[in-house]
């Protein structure tokens, strides 16, 4: 088979092997990936999952050089970002005739209507000196918004394709979650003690741990009191036990499964949670959840953005004791901003309901 090139710069786990389309790809090419974290970001991240793929260690320039004449590669996936040392990296790709492929996604910015303008373009000129005119061979892009981006704009052929939540979507053959009555899903965010505020943000939680698993189960049973709709967990994938059973109180608690849970709820709770796109793609409504230290905080400009952008209803759950919840009102949706947001940022309105990697293979065998 041939052989096709993944770069990447992040920490490759299991959770994006489909993101990066390995789990497909690997039935048509043999899969080399190449880490280039220490190169770009100064530490390596490393990929950590039980599968294990043909790899070779980024050592510098010439030993990068060497291992593309040696493998004799067909394609190469390019998921590095903007740099300077990626697009060195660009230049020797295309030095050596390799077909580059770039998939770009996007989400709602929160770049002020005064600033966008000097932003959006300060951002392009850095960019356009950095690139020297390089261009990928295929620019993959997954929405409207992406359209609008750097790599996709200099791209030499476009392919419209959408985001690997829409792909989850059209993949999936199994069954879904039925209930034997009313429920609702709340999308865990883990925002009182998310491993990765710490470790790589370097930012304090939103709110604190006590204070918000309080709150949070307080709603909770005041909301299942008044309409009668069960609330059901969908916990984040890097939570413990100990705060799985916090969280919960005595509901159901169903892991991994965040797609299957939403086609047939009422409504979806969440905080600022990137698994959006399910509701918007099974037309459920949102209700995005604040407390009184989330609404001081970082997070709050963000969880406005989104509910702005979807048309949907902010609960304030630290002052729920006179809350009267008017069901009509919270189970209705924005269907304009719902099918205006899902053009943005989830399937481009060009595209075709195909695998995003397996219609990309049919592009390539024309290559």
């Amino acid at each position: 088979m041939d052989k096709i090139l993944i770069l990447f710069e992040n920490k490759l786990h299991k959770n994006v092997i489909n993101k990066y389309g390995i789990n497909i790809l690997k039935n048509h090419y043999d899969i080399f990936l190449c880490d280039l974290s220490k190169y770009i970001k100064g530490k390596n991240e490393n990929y950590t999952y039980d599968e294990k793929y043909e790899s070779f260690e980024f050592i510098d320039i010439k030993y990068f050089c060497s291992k593309l004449k040696e493998y004799n590669f067909k394609f190469v996936l390019d998921f590095l970002a903007y740099s300077k040392k990626a697009f060195k990296l660009r230049k020797i790709l295309e030095k050596q005739k390799l077909k580059v492929i770039k998939k770009q996604g996007a989400s709602p910015t929160l770049d002020s209507i005064k600033n966008k303008f000097f932003v959006s373009n300060f951002k392009y000129l850095v960019n356009y000196y950095n690139s020297k005119n390089y261009k990928h061979d295929i620019g993959i892009s997954e929405s409207l918004v992406s359209d609008k981006n750097f790599f996709i704009k200099k791209a030499k052929k476009r392919i419209y394709s959408h985001s690997i939540d829409y792909n989850d979507y059209l993949n999936f053959k199994g069954v879904y979650y039925k209930n034997d009555k009313k429920y609702a899903v709340f999308i865990d965010d883990m925002i009182s003690n998310h491993p990765d505020y710490n470790s790589i943000h370097k930012i304090h939680p939103p709110t604190d741990y006590d204070t918000y698993l309080n709150e949070i189960n307080f709603f909770f049973n005041r909301f299942e009191d008044q309409t009668g709709i069960e609330i059901i967990i969908s916990p984040h994938p890097k939570a413990d036990e100990d705060y799985k059973e916090k969280l919960t109180s005595n509901r159901k608690c169903i892991e991994k499964k965040t797609l299957q849970l939403i086609k047939n709820c009422e409504l979806v709770f969440t905080h600022e949670s990137t698994a959006i796109s399910f509701p918007v793609i099974f037309q459920k409504p949102i209700i995005y959840l604040k407390n009184n230290q989330i609404i001081k905080s970082w997070m709050s400009k963000f969880i406005d953005l989104k509910a702005q952008n979807t048309g949907s209803k902010i609960i304030n759950i630290s002052n729920v004791n006179d809350l009267n919840l008017n069901i009509n009102n919270i189970l209705s949706i924005d269907m304009n901003k719902y099918l205006i947001y899902k053009k943005n940022y989830i399937k481009h309105p060009n595209s075709k309901n195909m695998d995003t990697w397996m219609f990309l293979i049919e592009e390539l065998k024309s290559l």
